[in-house]
């Protein structure tokens, strides 16, 4: 491991890893940042109150390489944590690892060129989806490069809302140096909420007072897409880089999968103040919000109603469901959704919570998990969400 002796008088980029009882894949990611061709980066690794190795493992990097600062804090969550960091970031550029994932050696040396060429607000960046056995590149995304600018980006940022926004877009293609009517066929652009396919600019996220959104929460879903869409509201320019440059690791035990009792505080909150910015634009676009209340009902039913570890009678479940699908924001969703707009999917649970109609839900999300953990077997994948 290589020694660095001298305090860095540049810092472009700050690396922010949440740490929590990760023990089994730290190594692999800390090396996997430590080891890249830009030097001039810092790492923050918050130990959110690990109760493994994986506190000691942080200082024991930290004892070799002064580029990384460590930080053990109880246990608060992980946008508690990122807010941590956040706060002492001192690079240009901040970005975020998630502590079980690792990145291509020369990610951040690749993102430092370009935007040093374009001068963009923030870089976004392709990547691969790595389960147990097989890894797989991630092809919801453009297979090109490109800038987006002005009222384009608006179009990236209802993306995080509707994963279908765009239809087309208008982009500038650095290969081609040339606008171009981007058509994008599956309507479908996976990565636009998640942090970790991102550098964001310092600046704006100091001038804008911008944090981690429900670091009250310590099981927190969503807080990603929710950061992405308030950042993108002040952005100008956008560059894109199809290059497969991050390693997203798909577990059975990920937080989108695993049993959370909060979902429906975590969602209420989310969506009402994705209703809130909406209504508040000169061209409001609810529609997109009603889409992704349809979209979280669904997190719902997988994470919580229909989980096998919710031990709640059917009794006490359509309760809940009745009460849930007679309050705002998914009342008024349900009431206003467009289902034309909707994936086939979420058409069905659309369909049986207008409805009020339990049974069916129930059988239909029994229905789509069987189906959805044969897809993962044949592609000798796991079944994520």
């Amino acid at each position: 491991m290589k020694q660095f002796n001298n305090l860095q008088e540049k810092i472009d980029i700050s690396i922010i890893i949440p740490v929590y009882n990760i023990e089994k894949f730290l190594r692999q990611c800390i090396e996997s940042v430590i080891n890249q061709t830009l030097k001039t980066i810092e790492i923050i690794l918050i130990d959110d109150g690990s109760t493994d190795n994986s506190g000691n493992i942080c200082d024991e990097y930290a004892k070799s390489d002064n580029r990384i600062i460590v930080i053990h804090q109880k246990n608060k969550g992980a946008s508690y944590a990122r807010n941590v960091g956040l706060k002492i970031a001192k690079g240009e550029w901040v970005t975020f690892v998630d502590s079980d994932d690792w990145v291509e050696s020369d990610l951040y040396e690749v993102a430092m060129k370009k935007l040093n060429e374009k001068q963009a607000d923030v870089f976004m960046f392709n990547y691969y989806n790595n389960y147990p056995k097989k890894q797989m590149k991630n092809n919801k995304a453009p297979q090109m490069d490109f800038i987006v600018e002005n009222n384009e980006v608006r179009k990236l940022q209802l993306c995080i809302l509707d994963t279908r926004a765009i239809k087309t877009l208008k982009v500038y293609g650095i290969d081609t140096q040339q606008d171009v009517e981007f058509q994008y066929k599956n309507q479908e652009w996976l990565g636009m909420s998640y942090l970790w396919n991102k550098i964001f600019k310092k600046e704006i996220i100091k001038n804008n007072r911008l944090e981690i959104s429900l670091q009250e929460f310590r099981n927190v879903i969503y807080e990603d897409g929710l950061f992405c869409y308030k950042y993108f509201k002040s952005v100008a320019k956008v560059q894109y880089c199809s290059k497969y440059l991050y390693h997203h690791r798909r577990m059975e035990n990920s937080i989108m999968k695993s049993y959370n009792p909060q979902i429906i505080q975590i969602s209420n909150k989310v969506l009402e103040e994705y209703l809130k910015a909406e209504k508040q634009e000169e061209k409001t676009e609810t529609q997109a919000v009603y889409i992704r209340a349809i979209r979280n009902f669904r997190d719902i039913c997988f994470i919580y109603l229909f989980n096998k570890k919710n031990k709640s009678t059917d009794k006490q479940k359509k309760f809940e469901f009745k009460k849930l699908i007679n309050q705002n924001p998914y009342r008024e969703a349900l009431e206003n959704i467009n289902n034309s707009k909707l994936g086939k999917s979420y058409k069905y649970y659309c369909k049986y919570a207008k409805r009020g109609n339990y049974i069916l839900l129930k059988l239909f999300n029994i229905f789509e998990k069987k189906w959805q953990n044969l897809i993962a077997l044949k592609n000798k994948t796991k079944f994520y969400r």
